[in-house]
């Protein structure tokens, strides 16, 4: 489908969600938790932030380290926050994978290394989600989650493990990706695998404490519930099917909370919150930081040659 089309669906389907939501919920009582954003818990929440981005930084200084190339800490955060301002306007923020372009070295080699950064983030909210989905929608759903989580594990721990069926997996849509990802894979230490593993279940620690303290401002509200719901709440939100997620994010918070008594305004309220704090402010610094001419014909580059290959 045509990317201009496909561009009209999702502003029409964020616009549709938005207007549900406002229309479900009330402009009023939305609007009315407003003047509680300065709480000393919300800026508590919003000091968080620059921990959580300087952990991905680092996560993403260990991979490309890994990879065989000298990243500097000024190297690397150029390049994660180059990266999050251009995946605040792409589908499952495809764009953060452009954070390859504001390094030197070989962009097939560096584009693996972040494939592997996405799937191993990807990897811990599936296993975190699956304790939500036990507490929330069953046994079975559960067991699906934990599965998938249990999967994508062995394929970025053991990745030697799938060397008999690798040939038929290449097989799949998305071929050259997945071949990517498998030779970053195999070509890492364990210790390091581990070490990013750790470093995302850190960071998905402290965004369900900012989650809860963002709640418990406007009602109380069980850790228990917030630890349940935010990762799949994150998860559902890079569904390709609106704007970064808005809309999405914000419907699923309200509907997963209001089973743990919460009001649908303060779900909706909290969630964008949240968002604010940890993407969209970093990644409008980095936009505004990083738009100069040369990071503009990386922004350039990488929306005309490399999107269309990640929409096949």
């Amino acid at each position: 489908m045509n990317s201009k089309v496909l561009g009209i669906i999702k502003v029409f389907t964020t616009l549709i969600l938005i207007f549900i939501i406002v229309y479900k919920i009330g402009l009023q009582r939305i609007s009315g938790n407003l003047d509680k954003i300065w709480h000393i818990e919300v800026l508590m929440a919003a000091f968080m932030s620059p921990i959580v981005v300087l952990l991905g930084v680092y996560k993403w200084k260990l991979l490309v380290n890994g990879s065989g190339f000298k990243a500097t800490w000024k190297s690397s955060i150029a390049s994660y926050l180059g990266g999050m301002g251009i995946g605040l306007f792409t589908p499952m923020r495809v764009g953060e994978l452009s954070r390859i372009f504001f390094l030197s070295g070989n962009r097939e080699v560096l584009l693996g290394a972040a494939l592997l950064d996405k799937a191993i983030d990807l990897q811990i909210l599936i296993f975190l989600s699956t304790i939500g989905c036990l507490l929330v929608f069953g046994m079975k759903m559960a067991v699906i989650f934990g599965a998938f989580s249990v999967l994508l594990l062995s394929i970025i721990m053991f990745p030697t493990l799938y060397a008999p069926v690798k040939k038929k997996i290449l097989l799949l849509p998305f071929k050259e990706k997945l071949q990517r990802l498998f030779v970053s894979v195999e070509d890492l230490p364990c210790s390091l695998k581990n070490s990013c593993l750790f470093i995302r279940f850190l960071v998905c620690g402290i965004n369900i404490l900012q989650f809860s303290l963002l709640l418990n401002v406007f009602e109380p509200v069980s850790f228990l519930a917030v630890f349940s719901v935010l990762p799949i709440i994150v998860l559902i939100s890079n569904f390709p099917i609106t704007i970064g997620g808005l809309g999405l994010r914000e419907g699923v918070a309200a509907l997963m909370l209001t089973s743990f008594g919460v009001s649908p305004a303060i779900a909706v309220t909290t969630s964008f919150l949240l968002f604010c704090i940890n993407s969209l402010l970093p990644g409008a610094i980095g936009f505004m930081f990083f738009s100069n001419h040369s990071v503009n014909s990386v922004k350039v580059k990488f929306l005309s040659i490399r999107l269309p290959f990640f929409r096949r």
